[in-house]
């Protein structure tokens, strides 16, 4: 009886200094929904005029039991090795509530460890998200915003 008194007391106090915060975060609506069902629509880059909603928006679509991941647009896309694709493929490696973690298909680019670049979706909220490469998360891409 003293112990069970002790714990919930431990609990009331780390819940008011933040130490369990996912307590107060579970019947919060933006968290209802998993993080596919939030991510998926149609995206673009808030502060890039080529990549926005009105001249290129892209539709993030994902595969059967979310194993994959599809960003695709009606014009095609400039990539960094210079060619041009109508879509891109992911696999997804990892997920949370905030982030889905994915390494894009033939990826040959290398993150300052060395590492094989995967690249991390991190939703801010449910109408906006940064990239981030894994191995990098000091260095961020976007935001980039849900189109209407």
């Amino acid at each position: 009886m003293v112990k069970s008194k002790v714990i919930c007391v431990l609990l009331m106090v780390a819940m008011n200094f933040g130490c369990v915060s996912n307590m107060n975060k579970i019947s919060n609506t933006e968290h209802e929904k998993g993080i596919f069902e939030r991510v998926t629509g149609t995206w673009g880059w808030k502060d890039n005029e080529d990549l926005n909603c009105i001249n290129r928006p892209a539709e993030f679509v994902f595969g059967p039991n979310d194993k994959t991941f599809r960003i695709q647009g009606e014009k095609p896309r400039l990539m960094h090795d210079g060619t041009t694709r109508e879509y891109v493929d992911y696999e997804i490696v990892s997920s949370s509530d905030n982030s889905i973690t994915m390494k894009m298909e033939n990826e040959t680019r290398k993150n300052k460890k060395g590492e094989l670049t995967l690249w991390k979706l991190v939703l801010v909220s449910d109408n906006q998200f940064f990239w981030e490469k894994t191995g990098e998360p000091d260095h961020q891409w976007g935001p980039i915003i849900r189109c209407n």
